[in-house]
């Protein structure tokens, strides 16, 4: 009993070791999320599909517009909670943060009807004066908490995205 615990412990223990990020800095450096700067926002959904059989605007019909204002609402407000240094702002600023969601995929929840939404995407952060990306994250598979309600998965993947990337070091 005891070598089947040890096995099981050292399994799990390296399959937590070499599983994928679902974030990561992927070009430049994470000082830019530091610094006392401010930046505009732009989240592209244009080529964004869910599970990869159809595009999100398809999929959410007359939801659309309802969603994008949703996912744009709280992505502004979760990443100025969680943020120390840059913060978003509406108006002109020195830096440009450009959110492209490629892929929104629903998984089930430990509750029946209850799922999560998990997003695939790109975080570039451009300084506006010379065009250059100073920062740029990939996100595969951020996966927010379940909910019953598909309107409110957006915001949960949104508040645990933007947690994530504070926590980077």
């Amino acid at each position: 009993m005891k070598k089947i615990l040890t096995l099981s412990a050292l399994l799990l223990a390296s399959v937590t070791l070499f599983a994928a990020k679902p974030l990561k800095l992927s070009a430049g450096s994470l000082d830019v999320l530091k610094e006392n700067v401010t930046a505009t926002v732009t989240i592209d959904l244009s080529q964004a599909t869910f599970e990869d059989k159809q595009d999100f605007k398809t999929w959410c019909e007359d939801d659309y517009d309802t969603r994008v204002k949703i996912i744009n609402d709280s992505f502004f407000e979760y990443f100025n909670k969680y943020s120390k240094g840059m913060k978003l702002v509406k108006d002109d600023a020195p830096f440009q943060l450009e959110f492209t969601i490629k892929r929104f995929e629903r998984k089930m929840g430990m509750n029946f009807g209850q799922f999560s939404m998990k997003i695939d995407g790109t975080i570039k952060i451009v300084d506006k004066a010379s065009g250059e990306t100073v920062c740029q994250l990939d996100v595969d598979g951020i996966k927010g908490a379940a909910d019953f309600v598909e309107n409110d998965r957006f915001p949960k993947t949104m508040d645990t995205l933007c947690k994530e990337i504070f926590k980077l070091k």
